[in-house]
């Protein structure tokens, strides 16, 4: 299964466009200030990756795209399909989602993660108790799913990210990802890592430094994230927090999350589409650093 999602991928993005960040009107800021940086964590949607709707959560969703992910996925779409299926399937999405974050916040989780299989299962097993669309034995929902998300959120990575890993890697700094995501962000990431493995861990990145939210069912900016590396951090390469630099594109989500774990923080403003601010939300808070472009990221490093 694993080869097979990942050529189904591979065919995906290798029909991809290139896409471009869109410039904003930040100045850069890598004074050091007498920091010394000494491990590097990121975010991916909107910082590593351009993303054309600038968050994985901001995806925009059609009919035209669950067809053609149904088709692409092995799955029956019947003739008589009543008018406007496709878009009550895709309300019956966003309702799933909004129910399962109802119950989760009720439990006292404040930012509550999904797991995009378990909601696309029960959409598609209800349309296919309407008679809407057949689930067939070689129906992949993973399939589906990945296909529906390329067509949804169309991502590049951002100029200078294999190049700033790479360069980084090789000076030995300590390499983590914290980000709100699914079970396809790592088979995207490793696509565009030119990785042969397609499964949760990416290299270069320590999969110890390796958050992912779907897999805690808790998602930034719930700082429990952040610290839950900390003890690796600490214990395997003696860090402490204020010596890590985390690199995002959100000041609520990455800066003021990171921040209140204890880890220096960059806000990368490198593209227009993913740039949030949050000025209604983050008060008081300045990040560290401010990068328009990944290869700044050099400057934080001390000779």
């Amino acid at each position: 299964m694993e080869k097979d999602l990942k050529e189904h991928m591979k065919r995906l993005l290798d029909d991809q466009s290139p896409l471009a960040p869109l410039a904003t009107d930040f100045e850069e800021k890598t004074e050091l200030n007498g920091s010394q940086i000494k491990a590097f964590i990121f975010d991916i949607y909107g910082t590593l990756l351009v993303s054309s709707s600038g968050d994985i959560k901001e995806s925009t969703f059609s009919e035209l795209n669950i067809q053609k992910a149904l088709i692409d996925a092995g799955y029956v779409i019947h003739d008589d399909l009543p008018e406007g299926a496709f878009n009550f399937m895709l309300e019956d999405f966003r309702f799933t989602i909004f129910e399962y974050h109802k119950k989760a916040k009720s439990q006292e989780s404040p930012y509550p993660e999904i797991n995009i299989k378990e909601v696309w299962k029960k959409v598609l097993n209800r349309a296919a108790e309407k008679l809407w669309i057949t689930i067939k034995q070689e129906s992949c929902l993973e399939k589906f799913i990945i296909t529906f998300e390329v067509l949804s959120n169309k991502v590049f990575p951002m100029p200078g990210m294999r190049e700033i890993i790479d360069e980084l890697k090789n000076l030995g700094y300590p390499l983590g990802i914290i980000s709100n995501a699914q079970f396809y962000t790592p088979l995207i990431m490793n696509y565009f890592l030119r990785n042969e493995k397609m499964e949760e861990a990416i290299p270069p990145f320590d999969p110890e430094l390796t958050v992912f939210s779907y897999q805690l069912n808790k998602s930034k900016p719930d700082d429990f994230l952040f610290r839950k590396i900390i003890p690796v951090l600490q214990k395997k390469y003696h860090i402490h927090p204020e010596e890590v630099v985390y690199v995002g594109n959100d000041m609520l989500k990455d800066i003021y999350a990171a921040n209140a774990a204890g880890f220096k923080t960059a806000l990368f403003a490198g593209d227009r589409r993913s740039l949030k601010l949050r000025e209604n939300s983050v008060t008081n808070l300045r990040p560290d650093f401010v990068i328009t472009d990944l290869y700044q990221l050099k400057k934080l490093i001390k000779p």
